[in-house]
This record gives structure tokens, C-alpha cells and sequence, in this order.
């Protein structure tokens, strides 16, 4: 089984993931993760539009290699469970549903209002993020485009423990 996740920036994906990855004890690894251990290997400095750009670029131009990656990354055997967090695209979407075979997917989204996330950019002491980001080709792909695809959608105001139980309810109605 993998359970992929998305949302909009600052919209819990990560505090999810780690909840669910400690629960079930799974693997876990994210996107952002990846993307920040490429930019490091290449000497790119991290910051918030070079992750964007250099995440459009995989996508737009090494797809496939850039998916099978970040299953290389964790070590991914093929048949152990995984959550991965921070799909922020359809074709990486349907191309990490593509290579993980006969693995059962379940996509979850966390929906967020725009108030949500102001609320919680206000709380951040550090890396406040600015509305140029929400803007972002793969933004506005995170925003309107996969929220519809999504097989199980999280109130982005639901405590950790409320949205752990919806998706353990929906993964033994899954299987």
C-alpha cells in the first residue's frame, strides 16, 4: 500500500506523513526532501523558488527518472508500505501510481482555505512565505487540479488524530 499526499504550501502534508509513517511504521520521504538533497549535491542554494524551479524542471523534462528517484531514495523495495508526501503534480501522480505496480494507491488531499493558511504562516517565527509562491505553476496545479483526484480529502482544520482516523477508516475499507 501507498498512501500519497498533497496540499497547498504550509497546509500540514509533512506533520501528517511523519503521524502516519509513525503509526503504521512506514517508510516515509517527501518530494521536498528529494528535490532540497538534488539542489544540494548540484551546490544550488535552498531556497524556496529555486526548490520550485528545479522541482518544474524535473517534472517538465525528466519525469520518469525524477519519480523513480525519490523511490530510490527511501529504498523503496516495490512491495513494502510507503508514504510519500508532497505530490504536487498529476502526471507525478499517475506516473508514481505507474511505477508502483500492483501497489494499492490511496491519494489523500489536505484542503485548506486561504484564512487556514495565513493563520498558520502567522504562527511561523521563520520562513514566512509570501503569496509569489502560492502562485507557482505547481501551486496552482496543487490548488485546483489534484484536490479532484484525490480518493480521501482531509479538513485542513482536522486535528492529527481526527485525520489519522479517516484514513486508517478508509485503508481497511480499501482493502
Amino acid at each position: 500500500m501507498i498512501i500519497g499526499i498533497s496540499g497547498r504550501i504550509n497546509s500540514g502534508k509533512t506533520t501528517l506523513a511523519k503521524y502516519l509513517s509513525k503509526s503504521f511504521e512506514w517508510k516515509c520521504v517527501g518530494f521536498g526532501d528529494y528535490i532540497r538533497y538534488i539542489i544540494k549535491e548540484k551546490n544550488v542554494t535552498e531556497t524556496r523558488e529555486n526548490l520550485q524551479k528545479f522541482g518544474q524542471s524535473l517534472v517538465d523534462n525528466h519525469l520518469d527518472s525524477f519519480c523513480r528517484g525519490i523511490l530510490n531514495f527511501i529504498e523503496w523495495d516495490g512491495k513494502e508500505n510507503l508514504i510519500i508526501e508532497g505530490i504536487r503534480h498529476t502526471s507525478v501522480l499517475n506516473k508514481i501510481k505507474e511505477l508502483s505496480g500492483d501497489e494499492e494507491f490511496l491519494f489523500v488531499y489536505i484542503s485548506t482555505s486561504n484564512n487556514q493558511l495565513m493563520s498558520r504562516k502567522n504562527q511561523l517565527s521563520t520562513k514566512q512565505l509570501g503569496e509569489k509562491y502560492e502562485q507557482h505553476k505547481m501551486e496552482i496545479e496543487t490548488i485546483f487540479e489534484l484536490p479532484k483526484l484525490a480518493d480521501v480529502l482531509i479538513d485542513g482544520e482536522s486535528s492529527i488524530e481526527e485525520s489519522f482516523k479517516i484514513i486508517s477508516v478508509r485503508l481497511t475499507s480499501h482493502n
